[in-house]
């Protein structure tokens, strides 16, 4: 054919062959977490029966009782599931117990057994040696096998593949300089064994017992050229403690320490530098009298992705990080003054938690001023001036999270929507009419959630929602695909006042107008009809739809 003989066709439907499904999931999932993963929902034409183990292999079995583990007997375990934990009904001394871990042990890759602290080191001898390709470990601090010291022949010998250990419940001491002694050894022997270890997490970690830690990481070095991530709280580290981590040279790309005056800045600073080409995540919590400008400036941060800066007081100080993404902070009291935050000024994520209800409105508007072009803001006890600042001052934002963070204080408080003239009880369902911003902007105060022209994901962790307009105001963010509504009024107060602005109408907003990918609604059910839910579930019968 000649220039311009050519005839436009559409192009061949692509073929998904299903003896393909189970390569697929394995391609696609094999990289998360069992921790991480909470739900996975597929929507598929056809199904390969093989894809069903794959899906099983990413679950975690809690097993609760002994009975529990022999209905397990009876089922092939090596194709359903490699994650397990037992929770301390179940008695690792017992025949069950020891039976299924001849049987099933092999194929385990993650075991839980921090419920336990009775297990000494005979038990260890009869478990262990059958789960040699077990990757993540978790261990109660306070088991028995940990400080006997006829456990040290066979730590050296288990666990080859082991890649994350977690230690907690640590916080008991024990008495004498020898228990401490051999308490370390054993946790040491653990990890001459993994050659592949990457990740050790102690929690909470006692002065004496961090101390023998570290002199034995002193005197005998466990060298790890794959630990990327330590987290221990040790509330007494010094320059001495921190000059031996440097000494090991771990490829470290997550470090959480906690600051106190017996460290110095120099220190921490040395600390920083020596990781400095692989560090990614740096978690710094600062304890009671410790103030961030002790340690001013903490550098370098060049390459640190995410940085939490938790319980300091004073200006808000830190050095330049210029690949900054998620920030992470939390305020003591209303004392703390912008300063200067030399940071990512394009940073992308921003988390605060406020654990005396004495935030700091300017303080938070400077802060939301500097970060224009932020995209994830998740903050605990908002209130009316909070959220208003967060839709005058953050347009761009992509995901708002308010939440009731159990470290850090209570849920929010009453909340209402900023237009004019919304009684607090009364449902003003005409404004469902008024789409048009001219039509809106007579009843406005205020700046108002109608504003987030970006918006993608929504989590309201509230107490009251006093008017209509806030379902007005979600409806009007087009973009919106994922909602979440939690009830916390509970929380913080018990004033009786169930007259939410959620009615039936509201649900039906939400559920038709929206353009909803993902909907969880806690706490409100009782405020619907039976029959309004009943249509809400057709309305969303394609997409994901939790009440409760």
């Amino acid at each position: 054919m000649g220039e311009g003989d050519w005839e436009k066709t559409d192009p061949p439907e692509l073929q998904f062959n299903p003896l393909d499904i189970p390569y697929v999931l394995q391609l696609v999932l094999k990289n998360l977490s069992v921790w991480n993963l909470r739900k996975c929902r597929l929507v598929c034409k056809y199904w390969n029966s093989e894809a069903t183990s794959v899906m099983r292999k990413l679950s975690k079995i809690s097993i609760r009782t002994e009975n529990a583990l022999e209905e397990l007997m009876s089922q092939d375990l090596s194709k359903l599931c490699q994650s397990f934990d037992l929770k301390n009904e179940v008695k690792l001394k017992s025949t069950q117990t020891q039976d299924f871990f001849k049987r099933f042990g092999d194929n385990m890759k993650s075991l839980d057994i921090s419920f336990h602290h009775e297990y000494g080191s005979a038990v260890i001898a009869e478990i262990f040696p059958y789960t040699p390709n077990v990757e993540e470990l978790c261990l109660n601090g306070r088991a028995h096998f940990l400080y006997d010291e006829n456990s040290r022949n066979t730590l050296m010998r288990v666990l080859p593949k082991l890649k994350c250990l977690f230690i907690y419940d640590s916080s008991f001491d024990l008495n004498g300089f020898e228990p401490r002694r051999i308490w370390a050894e054993n946790v040491f022997h653990i990890l001459s064994g993994a050659v592949n270890l990457e990740k050790i997490f102690y929690a909470p970690f006692l002065e004496s017992r961090a101390k023998m830690f570290f002199e034995i990481l002193k005197c005998q070095p466990v060298h790890h050229s794959n630990l990327s991530h330590l987290h221990i709280n040790h509330l007494w580290m010094n320059p001495e403690e921190t000059d031996t981590l440097v000494a090991q040279k771990y490829p470290l790309k997550y470090i959480h320490l906690v600051l106190t005056s017996h460290i110095s800045r120099n220190s921490l600073n040395g600390l920083l530098s020596s990781v400095k080409e692989t560090l990614r995540e740096l978690t710094l919590t600062f304890t009671d009298g410790t103030s961030c400008l002790e340690f001013h400036p903490i550098s370098p941060l060049d390459k640190i992705r995410k940085l939490s800066m938790i319980g300091y007081d004073g200006p808000l100080i830190v050095a330049n990080a210029p690949a900054l993404q998620l920030f992470v902070i939390s305020l003591p009291d209303s004392t703390i003054s912008p300063g200067n935050i030399w940071i990512n000024p394009d940073l992308e994520g921003l988390e605060i938690y406020d654990f005396q209800i004495k935030y700091n409105l300017d303080y938070l508007k400077a802060l939301f001023k500097m970060f224009e072009s932020l995209k994830l803001l998740k903050i605990n006890n908002v209130n009316n001036d909070i959220l208003r600042a967060v839709y005058a001052y953050l347009p761009k934002l992509c995901e708002l999270r308010t939440c009731f963070h159990k470290f850090y204080g209570v849920a929010s408080s009453r909340i209402d929507s900023g237009l004019n003239g919304l009684a607090s009880n009364k449902h003003d369902e005409e404004l469902l009419e008024l789409w048009d911003d001219r039509d809106v902007n007579h009843l406005r105060m205020n700046p108002w959630m109608g504003q987030l022209k970006h918006l993608k994901h929504l989590t309201l962790e509230v107490g009251l929602i006093s008017d209509f307009g806030i379902v007005l105001g979600m409806a009007r963010c087009k973009t919106l695909k994922e909602l979440i509504l939690k009830n916390t009024g509970g929380h913080f107060e018990d004033s009786g006042d169930s007259r939410l602005i959620l009615t039936d109408r509201s649900l039906r907003v939400i559920t038709e107008e929206m353009d909803l990918h993902y909907l969880k609604i806690d706490g409100f059910s009782h405020m619907f009809s039976s029959t309004a839910i009943e249509q809400a579930k057709e309305c969303m019968a394609s997409r994901e739809f939790i009440i409760v």
